[in-house]
């Protein structure tokens, strides 16, 4: 992938992006997420190409997490497709000027991402405020917006993985249940202890193999 091939990492952010929707997030909804992602995410990086401001692909990932964040939010607050394009813009604009200044300024990365993440959430709920100060959405859906701080890309991952990790625990949990009921129904008590270290084996294993993926990303 060349320096200004954006448009592979946007592809390759959306199928990361579509594995993280939640459940309960319908197939409509879903497709306008992603359609959303990609559509933004691919006009703020032909921005920072005809600017010249394209040297690497850090803001473009920013810009189409960010995306990601706020059409998931739109769309859990029941806002209406149509009036996406009133809310989206404003925060990536408000992130690429951050970017902009900060390449003026010299300014860090760890400290752009942060002012970006002021920034971006500000923007967002002053968009949202607007919707319903011109009446376009009510109470309900308005509160629904802006009730808690856009969750970052990052933090909807770990989300994501407690998730999962939970269910696992429940299935095994239920699998165990399950064999200790026939054990006792057949009185077959070897059984029950030879499954029993299995399933030890199973979590010991995914717990090491969580381990392995912490000290990876760490390093």
């Amino acid at each position: 992938m060349s320096d200004k091939d954006y448009a592979s990492l946007i592809e390759w952010l959306l199928e990361d992006a579509s594995n993280m929707l939640p459940e309960e997030i319908n197939d409509s909804q879903r497709k306008r997420i992603l359609i959303a992602m990609k559509h933004y995410t691919t006009i703020m990086a032909e921005y920072l190409e005809e600017k010249e401001l394209f040297n690497d692909f850090k803001i473009v990932k920013i810009i189409a997490e960010w995306t990601y964040c706020i059409a998931l939010r739109l769309a859990d607050s029941k806002i209406p497709y149509h009036l996406w394009d009133e809310v989206i813009p404003r925060p990536n604009f408000a992130a690429l000027s951050i970017y902009e200044e900060a390449i003026v300024q010299n300014i860090n990365w760890d400290e752009t991402l942060s002012l970006i993440e002021r920034h971006v959430d500000k923007a967002f709920a002053e968009a949202i405020q607007l919707l319903y100060d011109n009446k376009l959405i009510n109470q309900k859906k308005y509160d629904a917006a802006v009730s808690e701080p856009l969750c970052a890309f990052e933090n909807l991952k770990k989300k994501v993985k407690i998730v999962s990790l939970n269910k696992f625990y429940m299935l095994i949990i239920l699998f165990a249940l399950g064999i200790s009921l026939l054990s006792c129904y057949f009185k077959d008590f070897k059984f029950a202890g030879v499954c029993t270290f299995f399933i030890i084996g199973i979590i010991l294993g995914y717990e090491f193999r969580r381990a392995g993926e912490k000290r990876a990303n760490v390093q």
